[in-house]
């Protein structure tokens, strides 16, 4: 029967949506970021979390591929920042020049999203090939 869910079919189906969520919720406690925080950074609304560990229904691949992005931008501050506070480093308004303006990482992607996760991940990219421009 084709329209049976084994349970097998459910773990195995539901894995990456597993990984995302675990992903999201070790980011948030490193970077001190609240629920809240997490979930709009993401891509979610107010306990969509919530909802994604509770079911199996698929997480849209816009918001695992956003939370890659965040990992992605985690591996950034470890190549430059190993062991360091990141839960600053969020809240600290960078320069008006900077791709994000003078705004800091986390106002930056609470207001703009996915777009401003990419600008600083570039931006990151181009800094440790050695392009400081």
């Amino acid at each position: 029967m084709t329209d049976d869910i084994s349970p097998a079919r459910d773990a195995t189906s539901s894995a990456p949506q597993i990984l995302a969520v675990v992903r999201l919720a070790l980011l948030a406690a490193a970077w001190r970021w609240t629920k809240e925080e997490a979930e709009r950074a993401a891509g979610l609304t107010a306990r969509q979390i919530d909802h994604y560990t509770s079911t199996i229904e698929p997480m849209p691949e816009s918001v695992t591929d956003t939370i890659a992005a965040l990992f992605r931008l985690q591996y950034h501050l470890w190549s430059t920042r190993p062991f360091g506070d990141y839960a600053d480093w969020w809240r600290q308004p960078w320069r008006a020049t900077s791709p994000i303006g003078a705004q800091s990482p986390l106002e930056a992607i609470l207001a703009d999203g996915r777009p401003a996760i990419d600008r600083i991940n570039a931006f990151y990219d181009a800094m440790l090939a050695g392009d400081f421009s």
